[in-house]
């Protein structure tokens, strides 16, 4: 029996996981979200970190862009923007929103009340 002769080809390199990138106003989002990175090594959750005080919807994406600053965000990677609805202007969140809409993989969460519940 003869043997193929294969080629080695390498691929272009690709991540064997997905990262989350988790913009929370409370800081109590950390624990919750923090639970995935130890269930499995294929999911990688990223929280961006607080911007002392500055906590409103309007500066979230600013601390996205800090973040991508240092440390990049890949086309793949998914970005979740997470607040109460309670404690800021509807404007404020619908403008978030439509940021939203303009990139791949960015979201909102959006909890009404608290996020605890």
């Amino acid at each position: 029996m003869s043997r193929k002769n294969r080629e080695y080809k390498k691929g272009k390199p690709h991540k064997d996981y997905r990262k989350f990138i988790i913009v929370a106003v409370g800081e109590r989002e950390d624990e919750y979200f923090s639970y995935f990175k130890r269930i499995t090594p294929r999911v990688d959750v990223e929280i961006v970190q607080r911007d002392g005080g500055k906590s409103a919807a309007k500066y979230l994406i600013g601390r996205l862009g800090d973040y991508d600053y240092r440390y990049g965000i890949e086309p793949e990677d998914q970005v979740w923007f997470v607040l109460d609805v309670d404690r800021w202007p509807r404007r404020e969140i619908h403008d978030l929103y439509q940021n939203c809409e303009a990139e791949p993989n960015w979201n909102v969460a959006i909890s009404n009340i608290c996020f605890e519940v």
